[in-house]
């Protein structure tokens, strides 16, 4: 295809001419150099970004005014002063530049600085992907992109693949509205309590709601069925624990791994006030590669983004492996197995080899925490089992790219 040819070309070409950290971090360090910076918001990419600084010019570090946050749950790197975003006007005037970040879209943030001190301040706009870009090589992320197209096992999957790298690496977010999903669209949302299915579910976000009304974790005969049995890793509170059992039925099983104490809570209550005890078993242990304890970082009442951070976490939890729980178990049958874990699919899968191998269980893999996941999970699949790989996108925005495994 002509677009295929073009897209690869510009992909390459965009990798290829990637800023280095050094570059990134000049921008934030020349207007440092003349007053106060300031960091919105406290995410991901900001953190990191703060960290790079003390590493590499920690004589700015004196010039940072804080990092400014809506969330009275943000946290940020140690030293730095964190303040609540409605202050942010009142010491704007006399700032040097806004440091916008985002994880990988920045044009929401940009927007609501504008919206909240106007145009006058200048602001420096840095994306986690290209702080995870400039760390990679060049050439073997090339190659690596052209090894998975050809895995992909239909043409959408390839224009998929292709515009969520183009969307990335020009952080064009308008891009991603060719995925928007018109049931997506017009659906009445609340956060809080949702009916879905005669069953009701509590203290969902309305990006977890949205997930549920566009059958995100199935994909024609990838999707699980009467009498499967599901691993659903990284359950959060419950949604997708319901989403399977309606699945599977009675017949069925449903293990549900949830790590984050807050969102097990939840994910208990949401199964049980649906009468969902017999099908769904809620595991409060995370997956990895090796079983042990880890600190993660979250907000207290949970959230859909915790992610593990031994300098910044504010939790411990318990993590298995697949293998090892399957063996546990004494599992005779895996089914399905639906992976999103907020960046750590990739070590969840190398603990998971065993199973994969023995059952080739159909799978929904989330392939958008990480750059390097829409090239390191469909390689590192295809290399334990034989399976059709393809790529979907069903709701706009940065989330949603999910990888989905038919079993040859």
């Amino acid at each position: 295809m002509k677009f295929n040819r073009f897209a690869l070309a510009l992909i390459e070409d965009l990798i290829d001419n990637r800023p280095p950290v050094t570059a990134i971090l000049d921008r934030i360090t020349e207007p440092a150099a003349q007053g106060k910076v300031a960091f919105y918001p406290c995410n991901r990419c900001s953190n990191d970004l703060l960290k790079l600084l003390k590493q590499h010019a920690p004589e700015c570090l004196v010039n940072i005014a804080g990092c400014f946050d809506q969330s009275p749950d943000a946290f940020t790197e140690a030293g730095i002063d964190l303040y609540p975003l409605d202050q942010l006007p009142q010491v704007a005037s006399s700032l040097a530049a806004i440091i916008v970040t985002s994880n990988v879209f920045h044009a929401r943030e940009s927007e609501a600085i504008t919206r909240l001190v106007g145009p006058a301040v200048p602001m420096v706009k840095v994306s986690g992907v290209e702080l995870e870009l400039a760390g990679l090589d060049p050439k073997q992320l090339i190659a690596d992109i052209r090894k998975v197209l050809d895995l992909l096992a239909d043409e959408k999957s390839r224009a998929v693949y292709l515009l969520a790298w183009l969307a990335r690496l020009l952080n064009d977010e308008n891009l991603t509205q060719l995925f928007a999903n018109d049931q997506d669209q017009n659906l009445v949302l609340a956060e809080g309590a949702v009916s879905y299915k005669g069953y009701r579910l509590n203290n969902l976000p309305v990006d977890i709601i949205r997930e549920l009304a566009v059958d995100i974790y199935s994909l024609g005969s990838v999707a699980a069925v009467g009498g499967d049995t599901v691993l659903d890793i990284g359950a959060f509170k419950g949604d997708t624990a319901i989403y399977f059992a309606d699945l599977v039925g009675s017949s069925g099983r449903v293990f549900s791994f949830e790590p984050v104490q807050a969102n097990f809570t939840d994910l208990v209550l949401n199964v049980r006030q649906n009468g969902l005890d017999d099908i769904v078993v809620p595991v409060n242990k995370g997956c990895g590669r090796s079983p042990g304890r880890l600190r993660i970082a979250t907000a207290p009442q949970g959230s859909p983004w915790a992610f593990l951070s031994e300098e910044r976490g504010v939790e411990d939890i318990d993590v298995t492996t697949v293998d090892e729980f399957v063996a546990a178990e004494h599992l005779e049958r895996v089914d399905f197995i639906k992976l999103d874990v907020e960046g750590v699919e990739l070590d969840a899968i190398i603990g998971a080899k065993k199973t994969i191998e023995t059952f080739r269980p159909k799978m929904a893999v989330s392939l958008y925490h990480n750059l390097v996941d829409l090239t390191e999970l469909p390689l590192m699949l295809h290399s334990m089992a034989a399976y059709n790989l393809y790529v979907r996108c069903k709701m706009a925005g940065p989330w949603s790219i999910f990888l989905y495994c038919e079993p040859r």
